[in-house]
């Protein structure tokens, strides 16, 4: 079952006189708890894929059905409700809430959908991510490496349709990189979670189920890993 279509997506821009084509006619498909993973170098697309994925940016042309729903029929404030409900985002700079703490931060999806809490479910998620002791902390008294810990939490929260990572490890080091990609491929194992992860980084890549390699816009080639 087929839980992401893309169908033939551009996305032009005007600059002066010429139009930049971000994406040209980019078509593809991801199954429910697939783990794919997009690579690209910098300028090639890959970014401005996720952006139109994660609901915050539109395509000029083309359709985007995610579980069944094409985000293209969906006004401003339904597409809004769709994109805290459905999607997950993990930013290279976690994007937590400053002036809240941890527990919070991680329960913030929730709240903002004035949805009940699953204290079961965010007790598991904090337990697995090894944030027991953190979670009445402010994410400046966190490493790097933990607060992109929170933001995953904080992005499954929702149990989303779909989690976007978005060069997660482009912040950290060695260590935290290889520990912060463990605990992505964990929630995919354990939660059955479909993942599109954006990278620049091969060896990243190379742990996911499949690799759509992009550049100037256009998808170059489809691998199947596993």
């Amino acid at each position: 079952m087929n839980i992401l279509t893309v169908t033939n997506v551009s996305k032009h821009y005007t600059q002066g006189e010429h139009i930049v084509k971000a994406l040209d006619d980019v078509s593809f498909s991801v199954k429910k708890g697939e783990f794919v993973a997009i690579v690209g170098p910098s300028g090639s697309g890959k970014s401005t894929l996720l952006h139109i994925l994660g609901c915050v940016d539109t395509p000029t042309s083309g359709s985007i059905e995610i579980d069944g729903v094409d985000i293209n029929d969906l006004n401003e404030e339904k597409l809004t409700i769709f994109r805290r409900r459905h999607i997950g985002l993990i930013y290279q700079f976690y994007n937590l809430i400053p002036t809240l703490n941890i527990e919070d931060n991680i329960k913030l999806p929730v709240l903002l959908d004035s949805a009940p809490i699953d204290q079961e479910y965010y007790e598991m998620l904090v337990q697995n991510l090894d944030l027991e002791n953190r979670i009445t902390h402010l994410p400046n008294q966190l490493s790097g490496g933990q607060q992109q810990r929170v933001s995953i939490a904080r992005s499954l929260m929702n149990r989303p349709t779909l989690l976007l990572a978005d060069e997660p490890t482009g912040n950290l080091d060695q260590t935290n990189s290889q520990e912060i990609i463990r605990l992505i491929k964990e929630s995919h194992t354990s939660l059955n979670q479909t993942i599109l992860l954006i990278t620049h980084d091969e060896t990243i890549a190379q742990q996911a189920d499949r690799v759509i390699y992009i550049e100037d816009g256009k998808i170059l080639r489809d691998e199947v890993l596993r």
